[in-house]
């Protein structure tokens, strides 16, 4: 059965400009890719295809880096219009092609000091908390930060010659937090409940493929820790709920105290079995799904079920097709 392409509109806002009529009929692709990965925080990329050919986005018209766009999907399905507003953008890449001619943009999702998150630096906290380092990090780089995640108290972390950006990954990633820089916010949260979209194989998807494969869980997680008491280190195992196997997951970083051991091998074991049973890729008619939130792929037998999102690429050629890479998440 064919499958309906969404038609759409791209309503462009530049440097605070609306050039959605100026450019109407010149932009020949808009691609919006936006990633998801538990403990990297993921920048969201916009990629706009101009026509040139009268050489004018190479003269006149020259789209400057740093430049600020401002991007949405506009449709139409008969119950009135919708619009999808996809974040503020900085250009930072240019490249020309001919035959036929064209000028891509693309464009990063904008920070309003992006080189304090991306500067390599080295410097410590005695006694920090995870959400206190999240907003100084996001002050530092003129984001807001939003925190809903149960906080973590850090003890002499060091920040080693890496970014602000990817030391909060990795803390994310310790921790079993997700982190993520929306437009202008920066996200920490806990793995909270994510949207989940019906999506049928039969009635929605152009194209795809799902694999499945073995699912490798550990029953426990082990660490060691400083006992301060007895001047020496100890070990500490936590186990997983309702998993039965023999694989233990070792963890080689000792924690400070009980409390610190508890954490980092909980997070740990929750991470390494939220790995999923299966794989795929799938195109489809273009809806507003955000890469971390689910689809529930119905009218696919045993191949269905829950699935995360781990990227989604929005493709507007002027038909809207979307991209899904994701990988399954239910039992």
């Amino acid at each position: 059965m064919a499958i309906n392409i969404r038609q759409t509109h791209i309503q462009l806002i530049w440097n605070g400009t609306d050039v959605t009529r100026d450019l109407s009929g010149r932009v020949q692709e808009l691609r919006f890719s936006d990633r998801f990965k538990r403990g990297q925080a993921q920048r969201d990329e916009v990629a706009i295809r101009l026509d040139n050919g009268d050489y004018r986005f190479v003269n006149t018209w020259w789209p400057e880096t740093g430049s600020v766009l401002q991007p949405a999907i506009v449709w139409d399905d008969g119950a009135g219009a919708q619009t999808w507003a996809l974040g503020t953008f900085a250009i930072d890449q240019h490249t020309l092609r001919r035959a036929p001619h064209s000028l891509t943009v693309q464009a990063l999702s904008q920070t309003a000091q992006r080189h304090a998150l991306d500067a390599v630096q080295t410097r410590s906290w005695e006694q920090i908390t995870l959400a206190a380092l999240a907003q100084q990090i996001a002050t530092e780089s003129g984001l807001r930060a939003q925190i809903s995640a149960a906080d973590i108290p850090l003890q002499n972390l060091q920040q080693r010659q890496e970014s602000a950006h990817a030391l909060l990954g990795r803390l994310a990633k310790t921790h079993n937090r997700v982190f993520a820089i929306k437009g202008e916010h920066l996200l920490l949260t806990g793995q909270a409940a994510p949207t989940v979209h019906p999506v049928s194989w039969v009635d929605d998807i152009i194209a795809g493929d799902l694999k499945t494969k073995d699912r490798v869980l550990y029953t426990a997680c082990t660490i060691q820790y400083y006992d301060a008491e007895r001047d020496q280190l100890l070990n500490h195992t936590e186990r997983a709920s309702g998993v039965s196997s023999d694989r233990v997951l070792n963890l080689y970083t000792p924690a400070t105290d009980l409390a610190e051991a508890q954490r980092l091998a909980q997070a740990a074991l929750a991470d390494a079995n939220q790995t999923g049973q299966g794989q795929g890729s799938l195109v489809m008619r273009g809806q507003p799904i955000a890469a971390g939130e689910q689809i529930d792929l119905q009218r696919a037998g045993r191949m269905g079920g829950i699935f995360t999102v781990r990227e989604a690429i929005h493709t507007l050629q002027p038909g809207w097709t979307t991209h899904l890479t994701l990988e399954r998440t239910d039992g």
